[in-house]
């Protein structure tokens, strides 16, 4: 079975993105939205982004003002599951 998910480092961080059930061959952020890892690291990192916590869904939401991502940590300030990166129009 092929791996379910890839990671990236970036400044300390440990990002982890999953591969699309419907097409494991890609990232799901890719084959949902033709996102990169790069584009959600680049968001998490942005210095104008709004963040806020999802109770219902349990996740936080970063949006800046073309693009967001949904996240939440595995580890605190060590580990963070990218769900979804998108374009926001």
């Amino acid at each position: 079975m092929a791996n379910r998910y890839t990671t990236r480092l970036k400044n300390g961080i440990k990002f982890v993105f999953k591969y699309d059930s419907a097409d494991p061959t890609v990232l799901h952020i890719y084959a949902r939205h033709l996102m990169q890892p790069g584009d959600a690291i680049a968001i998490f990192f942005a210095p104008e982004r709004s963040i806020s916590w999802n109770p219902q869904f349990g996740r936080f939401e970063t949006l800046t003002e073309e693009e967001g991502i949904h996240w939440f940590w595995i580890a605190e300030n060590e580990v963070v599951m990218i769900t979804s990166c998108f374009l926001r129009y």
